[in-house]
């Protein structure tokens, strides 16, 4: 869900822009990997410049485990409107490092896609986040 929207609406002649911040917090277990069946928080940092619904975001994507160990990720992905006033996007996330149980990570490639079925900030965003971490 998205915990902070700090997302502008802005008429041009190209259309309608949205252009801001949000930050998007949630719990998912793990369904891979040596924490599989742990639950870990994930948040995403991101920024939007959308026209008429579409278009780039970056953010910064910090999964925290039961323990507090963290793995910090950069993210770069499009979002494109769906027919039901929603939209999908998708992303690749280039892994930049962790602390405690994570601290040795030296990179790592992942994907983040997703769709939601309304607004931005107004509606649920259904997300798979895939990783392969380097160093650890």
């Amino acid at each position: 869900s998205v915990t902070e929207n700090r997302l502008a609406t802005i008429s041009t002649p190209a259309g309608s822009r949205l252009i801001g911040t949000a930050v998007e917090q949630a719990s998912a277990p793990l369904t891979a990997g040596p924490a599989k069946g742990s639950t870990v928080r994930i948040s995403l940092a991101e920024q939007v410049t959308y026209v008429n619904g579409s278009g780039p975001w970056t953010a910064i994507l910090t999964l925290t485990f039961p323990d507090g160990s963290q793995l910090i990720g950069s993210v770069a992905g499009a979002t494109v409107p769906a027919g039901d006033g929603g939209a999908t996007f998708a992303g690749t996330v280039q892994v930049l490092g962790g602390t405690g149980a994570y601290a040795g990570a030296t990179g790592g490639t992942g994907t983040y896609t997703g769709g939601r079925t309304g607004a931005l900030g107004d509606t649920a965003l259904p997300t798979t986040i895939s990783l392969r971490v380097s160093g650890i």
